[in-house]
C-alpha cells in the first residue's frame, strides 16, 4: 500500500483553483497557460512555450506541484514576477532553490508529456487517495492524459478527476481506475519525505547514521569508564589539582588531557570512534546522494530507492 508523503489535497487544490480556465485559439495566449512568468509553461521552467495551445495538461499538473511548494515557501506570484524581470532573471524554481526548496519534476525535456508522469514520485495504484496523479491513455502510445484525483468511488472504481487540455479548458472528468496506466503520488524532495514512502536507501542512511553514532558513544563512553577507573596517580598525570579548576575553560581543557591520556593508552578506541565517525558519515551522504537523485527524476521503484 502506497503512503501518504504530503498533506493532501496539496498541489490538486491548487488545480481546481484553475477549474474553467480556457485555451484562446489564434495567437492570443491565456495568461494563466502560456506567456507570463506565472503561467504554467513558466512555473516549470518550460517559458519557451508561449502558445496556449500546445497540448498542456502536464504542464498543469507540474505547475500544481510549484505552486504548492511556493505556498509553503511564502513566495507570491509578485515575487515570481519580478524575480522574471530582474537581472539576471530568476525563474519560479530558482526561486525555490534560493529558500533551499528543491522542486521535483519529471525531466525538463519530459515535462510536457503525460506518460512522463508514469513513474514520477511512488506508485499509489494499491490505494489510490484525493492528490494522486493519474496517467491514462490518449492518442499514440507514447501519449497519454495526466490529472489529479479529486476523489475516488471505492464502490464503482471511479475516479473523479480534474486536468487541463480538456474540451480545450481546465474540468472535471470521471474515469475508471482500470483505464490507468499508472497512479503515482508526490513525494516531497526532502529526506523525510523520502522516509515516509519508504525509500530503502533512507531507511539504509538512517541505519548506518544510528550504527555510527553508537559507535562513537561506545568509544567515548569506554574512555569515560577507564579514566573513571584507573589509579588516582595515573588519572592525574598532566593535570592540576582539583582545587584550581575555577574556571569551565579549564575544567574542558583538563578533561580533553585526560581523555587524551586514556586514548594514547588504548589506540582501540580511537578506531573504534573513528570508524563510527565514519559509518555517521556514509549513512549521511547516501542519504543526501538519494535525495539528490530523487530532485533527478530518479524514481523510487529503482533498485537503489
Amino acid at each position: 500500500m502506497a503512503k501518504s508523503v504530503a498533506p493532501y489535497g496539496g498541489p490538486v487544490d491548487v488545480v481546481v483553483g484553475w477549474l474553467g480556465t480556457k485555451e484562446i485559439k489564434g495567437p492570443k495566449a491565456n495568461p494563466i497557460i502560456a506567456g507570463t512568468p506565472t503561467s504554467w509553461f513558466s512555473l516549470i521552467g518550460r517559458d519557451d512555450v508561449t502558445s496556449d495551445e500546445v497540448a498542456n495538461c502536464a504542464a498543469a499538473v507540474g505547475a500544481g506541484i510549484v505552486c504548492y511548494e511556493l505556498q509553503k515557501a511564502g513566495i507570491t506570484f509578485e515575487d515570481v514576477t519580478a524575480a522574471a524581470k530582474a537581472k539576471p532573471k530568476r525563474t519560479a524554481i530558482q526561486l525555490l532553490a534560493e529558500r533551499g526548496v528543491n522542486v521535483v519534476l519529471p525531466p525538463k525535456d519530459q515535462r510536457l508529456l503525460a506518460r512522463s508522469y508514469s513513474s514520477f514520485g511512488i506508485d499509489a495504484s494499491g490505494d489510490p487517495q484525493r492528490g494522486d496523479i493519474i496517467v491514462i491513455p490518449r492518442g499514440a502510445a507514447w501519449q497519454g492524459h495526466v490529472m489529479y484525483i479529486v476523489s475516488v468511488n471505492r464502490q464503482t472504481g471511479v475516479a473523479k478527476c480534474i486536468g487541463a487540455n480538456q474540451s480545450d479548458t481546465t474540468s472535471y472528468a470521471e474515469h475508471h481506475l482500470s483505464e490507468a496506466v499508472a497512479i503515482r503520488r508526490y513525494v516531497p524532495a526532502t529526506i523525510q519525505g523520502l522516509r515516509v514512502a519508504g525509500s530503502n536507501a533512507i531507511h539504509r542512511g538512517d541505519q548506518q547514521e544510528v550504527a555510527g553514532g553508537t559507535l562513537v558513544l561506545g568509544g567515548v563512553g569506554a574512555a569515560a569508564l577507564q579514566a573513571a577507573t584507573q589509579p588516582a596517580a595515573d588519572a592525574a598525570v598532566s593535570l592540576a589539582p582539583l582545587a584550581e579548576q575555577t574556571t569551565t575553560v579549564h575544567t574542558l581543557t583538563t578533561t580533553g588531557v585526560s581523555l587524551g591520556h586514556i586514548f594514547l593508552q588504548s589506540p582501540w578506541i580511537v578506531v573504534l570512534v573513528g570508524a563510527g565517525i565514519g559509518v555517521w558519515w556514509l549513512g549521511r551522504t547516501g542519504k543526501l546522494r538519494r535525495l539528490a537523485q530523487h530532485v533527478a527524476g530518479v524514481p523510487l521503484s529503482s533498485q537503489s530507492a
